[in-house]
């Protein structure tokens, strides 16, 4: 199995001017806790596949529910 989360988690640079120093410490620091915390997820499913199955399903009927009360 492919993990193309990685790929969809790195930050896009603009085209322009550079980024400030304090802007991409920043970046940096908001795309290093994501990717820790993608992997705290996907560890959390590996060992607990039937949890992970429950939480998408429960997720899935919430965000239908809403979306049809819209």
């Amino acid at each position: 199995m492919t993990n193309r989360i990685t790929e969809y988690s790195r930050v896009s640079r603009q085209i322009g001017q550079p980024p400030q120093p304090a802007l991409q410490e920043l970046r940096n620091e908001a795309q290093q806790e994501f990717t820790r915390r993608m992997r705290q997820i996907e560890s959390l499913v590996q060992r607990h596949p039937v949890m992970g199955i429950s939480a998408a399903f429960c997720i899935g009927i919430l965000l239908g529910w809403k979306i049809k009360r819209s």
